[in-house]
């Protein structure tokens, strides 16, 4: 998760992850990862969204252990 307020460091978070995860023993697979910006549905978003991070693709949905998240 990366705040409004510092959009332009999530390619570093991103890395900061795969980084750990190596670390771990665990590992990212790019191919399968993607992007979901989730912005508040009741009030109007001024700023546009910002480009996608380049290699994923985004999405307007997820679902995770069987919960599904929206972009709103």
């Amino acid at each position: 998760m990366v705040p409004a307020n510092i959009v332009d460091s999530r390619s570093l978070e991103l890395d900061n992850t795969e980084r750990w995860g190596k670390e771990n023993n665990l590992a990212l697979n790019r191919s399968k990862t993607v992007e979901i910006v989730i912005t508040d549905g009741k009030k109007k978003c001024l700023a546009s969204q910002p480009p996608p991070l380049s290699g994923l693709s985004r999405t307007s949905t997820i679902n995770i252990l069987g919960v599904t998240i929206s972009n709103n």
